[in-house]
């Protein structure tokens, strides 16, 4: 009798540790497809800082015609549309803007006032006009591109937008 209950102290032992190890690989597999799902949707927004900028020499304001004057380079990347916003302390004007054309209220191209916009295509850039409706005069320009459906963080601003000297 005394060799079956050790016998079955044993074998409750190894199910409890056959238990143990199932449960450790379940939670295992769970935590590494949810850390994989996560790190995928980070890498889409990784290493683009330089992707996208504004070009300070042609972002301006123009008093006389209450236009805001922002000017885009691109180099290559593959994105959904690049969400910019030219703000004052109380005001703000927030656009997206696509790889094809869009009629945006309020926005043009430069030259020429076409008012069919779109994204630059890659390696080359191009300046919009936003109308700026407001009687305080507008302080900083951001821009933050969408890639695989997830809205990046702010890749340039100018915090001073300067008046235009044309």
């Amino acid at each position: 009798m005394k060799n079956k209950k050790a016998l079955s102290a044993v074998v409750s032992v190894v199910l409890m540790i056959a238990l143990v190890l199932a449960a450790t690989g379940v939670v295992f597999s769970i935590v590494k497809k949810t850390a994989e799902e996560k790190l995928k949707d980070s890498k889409s927004c990784f290493d683009i800082v330089e992707k996208f900028s504004l070009e300070d020499d042609y972002t301006c304001y123009n008093v006389s015609n209450e236009k805001v004057f922002v000017s885009i380079s691109r180099k290559e990347i593959l994105v959904d549309y690049l969400l910019i916003s030219v703000s004052s302390e109380d005001h703000g004007i927030t656009f997206k803007l696509y790889n094809e054309d869009k009629d945006l209220t309020g926005i043009s191209r430069y030259p020429g006032g076409e008012t069919l916009v779109s994204l630059p295509l890659n390696e080359s850039g191009k300046t919009y006009m936003v109308d700026w409706n407001y009687d305080e005069r507008p302080l900083k320009v951001q821009i933050a591109p969408s890639i695989n459906k997830r809205q990046c963080d702010i890749v340039d601003q100018i915090m001073e937008i300067q008046n235009c000297l044309y």
